[in-house]
């Protein structure tokens, strides 16, 4: 459990939307929801923490080699290799280590594609969200001004001026843009 999880109250009346961690002491933590927040005791009430729901997928080799794709090819990374597939049934394994066996439960998740600067601001101007690889920082243009968010989608602040918006790191670094 850390500050920022989603958790869920189990068997509670009163509790019954996904509330965030917001501090953990040494006998309970505190948490915030829509229109409530409050401080529980470990020990009080039974919850769990909630899954990540924009975590990528993770499929299985054999998932992987006989996915259909819409784009020229995607590139899917396993613990050991990766696997590059194409549009035109051509499949790529990389090895990261030597003497690899690939089993058909080996579990991989997509690697984003990795655009320019030049090339996010594009997206983000057309309407796209966009994240920054260094920072996980998302943008998101929406009329007249462009919002900010953490990795975790909590709102950081709404910008006119896009001179304030990006740090130097980031304007030199790689970006994903989410479409």
């Amino acid at each position: 459990m850390k500050v920022g999880d989603k958790i869920k109250f189990k068997n509670d009346k009163h509790l019954k939307d996904v509330y965030e961690i917001t501090r953990i002491g040494d006998v309970g933590f505190g948490f915030k929801g829509k229109n409530e927040w409050g401080y529980c005791d470990f020990n009080t009430k039974e919850f769990e923490i909630v899954k990540e729901s924009g975590k990528m997928k993770e499929l299985t080799f054999r998932e992987v080699i006989n996915r259909k794709i819409d784009k020229e090819y995607e590139i899917w990374e396993g613990e050991f290799v990766i696997v590059t597939i194409f549009q035109d049934k051509r499949i790529s394994v990389v090895n990261k280590v030597k003497g690899i066996v690939i089993l058909e439960d080996d579990l991989f998740t997509l690697k984003k594609q990795e655009y320019s600067f030049q090339e996010a601001t594009e997206a983000l101007i057309e309407g796209y969200e966009i994240e920054s690889k260094i920072s996980g920082f998302k943008y998101q243009y929406e009329e007249n001004y462009t919002v900010k968010k953490d990795k975790n989608n909590r709102f950081i602040g709404n910008y006119k001026d896009t001179g304030e918006m990006f740090s130097l790191q980031e304007s030199i670094n790689l970006w994903y843009i989410n479409k």
